[in-house]
């Protein structure tokens, strides 16, 4: 079970980290750390979330030269709302709490100062990483699924956080 969730982990830090690294060469910003981070902290816990938020930190930190802790933290805590109150049995209503993290996240790390920046930057990056996060929760479960570690769609599968 421990050297599953380790390769779990491991194969997702690594992807995360390429996929932001990816996109962002290509003037895209895809806050996937984030979108991971919300689906450890509902499938997961509090405890396994926070720490795989550090590690992600540092990661796309020292790949991407950006800092994602605005986008990671605001993930973390819709999704520890979420978790308890929202709809975790399908993918599609992900959209919203995403959307509602990251709006924030963007606003202050980039602010309102530039319509340019809003209009072909933000927005966009927004839209498309709120739509793309149903796809990403689906293939973290199947994978997860696939090694029968706790997954998202099941609400019960995390210990209570004290």
């Amino acid at each position: 079970m421990i050297f599953r969730a380790l390769s779990f982990y491991l194969l997702n830090f690594f992807f995360v980290a390429w996929a932001e690294s990816f996109c962002a060469s290509k003037g895209f910003f895809l806050p996937l750390s984030a979108i991971y981070v919300f689906y450890l902290t509902v499938s997961r816990g509090i405890y396994q979330s926070l720490i795989a938020s550090a590690i992600l930190l540092v990661l796309v930190s020292a790949i991407c030269s950006y800092n994602n802790a605005l986008f990671s933290l605001g993930a973390f805590f819709v999704a520890y709302l979420w978790r308890d109150m929202g709809d975790c049995q399908s993918f599609p209503p992900q959209i919203l709490p995403i959307f509602c993290a990251l709006l924030p996240a963007y606003l202050l790390e980039f602010g309102l100062s530039s319509p340019w920046l809003m209009t072909k930057f933000m927005l966009p990056s927004i839209i498309i990483s709120s739509l793309l996060a149903p796809l990403f929760l689906w293939f973290w479960d199947f994978i997860s699924d696939s090694l029968t570690l706790p997954r998202f769609s099941v609400l019960d599968n995390y210990a209570e956080d004290v």
